[in-house]
């Protein structure tokens, strides 16, 4: 199979957040994390904020795929990947920021051996979204970038997998120093343990 057919076939899949069954319910919900600042490396070993800017919260929630609309779908814009919010971005980042979600997805065996992404496994981009922000608070979606070449695989299982989300000023995708924010957790230092739950 070309390399670039299986390129444009797993973005679909790895946009949507959770493993796909045929038959699925319309609007199920998948997984939601938390974002953090984002941090880069600064040598070996090291690491520190990529960009200056501050946030207060912000959420990535992923949307449940469905078949087989990851196949047949018209319009790719309308398979919604994740939703994100973003508060208190400070200093603000203008009228958008741009994200985009990363994972690792795999097709399962295939029972009577038509589909032709079955087996694979693969990690890459795979939603993008550009998000409107009014003042420091941005809101919107993310949509997948293609959907699935429709091979005989409406019957075989994705699963998804260590999806990562991140996104950075407009325009500026792949940019360390335009990175703002990620998914993962924050460990809060002892001080401010002691004035709220950190439990």
């Amino acid at each position: 199979m070309a390399t670039s057919r299986i390129a444009a076939a797993v973005m679909t899949a790895l946009a949507l957040g959770a493993p796909a069954a045929e038959g699925q319910l319309k609007g199920a919900k998948g997984a939601k994390l938390a974002l953090v600042e984002a941090m880069c490396e600064t040598g070996v070993g090291t690491g520190a904020k990529c960009n200056p800017t501050t946030f207060l919260s912000g959420t990535v929630s992923f949307r449940t795929a469905k078949q087989p609309l990851l196949y047949t779908a018209p319009d790719v814009t309308k398979l919604v990947a994740a939703s994100i919010k973003v508060k208190g971005l400070m200093p603000p980042p203008g009228s958008a920021i741009d994200c985009e979600q990363d994972a690792t997805t795999t097709f399962g065996d295939d029972a009577d051996g038509n589909c032709i992404l079955a087996g694979l496994r693969v990690y890459g981009p795979a939603a993008i979204g550009t998000v409107p922000c009014s003042g420091g608070d941005c809101w919107g979606t993310l949509h997948a970038v293609t959907t699935l070449p429709d091979g005989g695989c409406t019957d075989v299982k994705i699963t998804v997998e260590r999806p990562e989300v991140a996104c950075w000023t407009s325009g500026n995708i792949g940019v360390d120093s335009e990175k703002l924010v990620q998914n993962g957790l924050v460990v809060l230092p002892a001080e401010d343990c002691e004035e709220r739950a950190c439990y």
